[in-house]
């Protein structure tokens, strides 16, 4: 596996063949300016803290279509109760990235080349994982929304979507105990 990483404006980028994260880094710590000196000294899981804050759900959004990715920063961006923090082009890059990105919601395509949708859910639930995910696919057999259910899965929303849909279904995964 290469990973490349880029620095420009004080963000750091991360990426594999298959997973981006971003991170902003200044002397190598963790720079949030807008936070309290206290909690910027503090070690540790600085990134959930500081979401927490701002009441920022984090979200993960792995598909092998650039076109759905683009579509579904789009729509996370749009809502200012999400933050998008990061991306993955299959299930290989969402396992290595969810340790770093730490998502509350992770929006999951079921096909995808290699290890698919339903394999990363039950590699979810075998860690034991609290991450929430929405499955997001073309594919709506009522066989694939049970195995998705069954493995975890707290909302599946079908291709084509619209805004709307995304966003309660990542609303409501989020607030799925």
């Amino acid at each position: 596996m290469t990973v490349h990483f880029a620095s420009f404006g004080g963000w750091r980028v991360d990426q594999t063949s298959s997973a981006t994260c971003a991170t902003r880094r200044v002397s190598g710590q963790l720079n949030y300016p807008d936070l309290d000196p206290h909690y910027r000294a503090t070690a540790g899981n600085l990134a959930p803290m500081i979401d927490e804050q701002r009441h920022r759900i984090r979200v993960l959004i792995v598909d092998d279509n650039a076109v759905i990715r683009r579509a579904l920063r789009g729509i996370v961006q749009q809502d200012e109760a999400l933050l998008c923090v990061g991306e993955a082009t299959s299930g290989e890059g969402a396992l290595e990235v969810i340790g770093s990105a730490r998502p509350d919601v992770i929006c999951l395509d079921v096909s995808m080349p290699g290890v698919g949708g339903l394999a990363v859910l039950e590699a979810l639930r075998d860690k034991q994982l609290a991450t929430r995910v929405v499955m997001i696919s073309g594919h709506s057999s009522s066989q694939v929304v049970r195995d998705a259910i069954n493995l975890g899965a707290k909302g599946f929303v079908v291709k084509p979507f619209n805004a709307a849909k995304v966003l309660h279904a990542i609303h409501d995964a989020f607030a799925a105990t």
